[in-house]
C-alpha cells in the first residue's frame, strides 16, 4: 500500500474511529484504553490524510471530531477557521 494514498487513509481513519465508537457503547469500564488506542490511531492517520490533502473538508470535520473529544479545543477553532476559508 502507497503509504500516501490519501483515500486508503482516509477510510482507515474512519475504520478506527468506528471501532473507538464500538467500544465506547459496550459500556465496560475496562475499555477505555482501547477506545483511546483506537482514537489516537484514527488521529495519527487522518492527520497524515489531512497533509496530503489539506483542502478536504470531511478529513477536517473528521479531525475537528476527535479533537473535541479529547478537549483540545484550540486545535478545533483552528480547523474550524481552516473549514471556513473554504
Amino acid at each position: 500500500m502507497d503509504p500516501n494514498f490519501f483515500p486508503a487513509l482516509y477510510q482507515l481513519g474512519l475504520v478506527y474511529i468506528d471501532m473507538a465508537n464500538e467500544t465506547l457503547k459496550s459500556g465496560k469500564q475496562n475499555q477505555m484504553q482501547l477506545y483511546e488506542e483506537q482514537i489516537n490511531k484514527s488521529e495519527n492517520i487522518l492527520t497524515h490524510a489531512f497533509e496530503i490533502a489539506p483542502n478536504d473538508r470531511q478529513t477536517i470535520q473528521l479531525l475537528i471530531e476527535i479533537n473535541t473529544r479529547k478537549q483540545r479545543y484550540d486545535k478545533v477553532d483552528e480547523l474550524k477557521e481552516r473549514l471556513q476559508e473554504f
